[in-house]
């Protein structure tokens, strides 16, 4: 019993610890990036509440280079319907995403994925058994996902129409390309200090969406990812 107690108590000490010096950790970094600065946020996964509730210091052009750019990353969401699934992280888009953003792939770079001697090869000596005729590298998909939507890790897995080959490291599918069938109006495009936050609503014939808001994060090269999708 005493051995039992003993053991408790140590782990109980050096759980203590362990909270102490993350917290030390996180206060040190404070002190040197400042207490305003959403880096430190971002590191605890805390940073979208802060982003949303930055000052709007004016307005963009909704028919201007920079709209369009915009428009283009949320594109890669859209498929054939008017409606999309909220989120606030890269595993949310990863996971609810997954078809719509390898379909996006498969539609730019077919010829790179479609019937590519080494990818195939690559697929069939992991899997002897199993004849594919399309083979997307799962690092193009991580790729594109972080460069577009943020984070530093990409999760692989099944989605609804293309198959994940684990021992291949490649994405399959038995069906074709789709094109979109779904466009994006912009409505409205906000400046922040840290963010430009874009409201679009989405077209299909006659059929017209709610408004939603796409979040985009400011990188300090210039570029931006989409953080956040909400509907208004």
């Amino acid at each position: 019993m005493r051995h039992i107690k003993t053991s408790r108590g140590r782990r109980r000490r050096a759980g203590i610890l362990l909270l102490m010096l993350v917290l030390c950790a996180t206060f040190l970094v404070s002190c040197v990036a400042g207490s305003g600065t959403l880096w430190v946020k971002s590191l605890l996964g805390t940073d979208t509440p802060s982003y949303r509730a930055e000052a709007v210091l004016g307005e963009c052009e909704i028919d201007g280079a920079l709209a369009g750019s915009l428009e283009e990353i949320v594109e890669m969401l859209v498929l054939d319907s008017t409606h999309l699934s909220e989120f606030d992280s890269t595993g949310e888009v990863a996971r609810e995403y997954r078809d719509v953003l390898l379909n996006a792939l498969l539609c730019k770079n077919y010829s790179l994925y479609t019937g590519n001697a080494t990818l195939l090869s690559k697929v069939a000596n992991a899997y002897p058994h199993t004849v594919v005729s399309t083979a997307i590298p799962a690092e193009d998909f991580e790729n594109a996902v972080l460069r577009y939507f943020g984070g530093t890790h990409v999760g692989n897995g099944d989605g609804e129409f293309f198959s994940y080959l684990s021992r291949s490291q490649t994405y399959t599918t038995a069906i074709c390309p789709r094109e979109r069938t779904v466009e994006v109006e912009s409505e409205m495009l906000e400046e922040t200090e840290n963010t430009y936050r874009l409201y679009f609503h989405l077209i299909k014939g006659e059929e017209r969406s709610a408004t939603y808001c796409a979040l985009f994060v400011k990188r300090a090269d210039g570029s931006v990812f989409l953080r956040a999708l909400e509907e208004r």
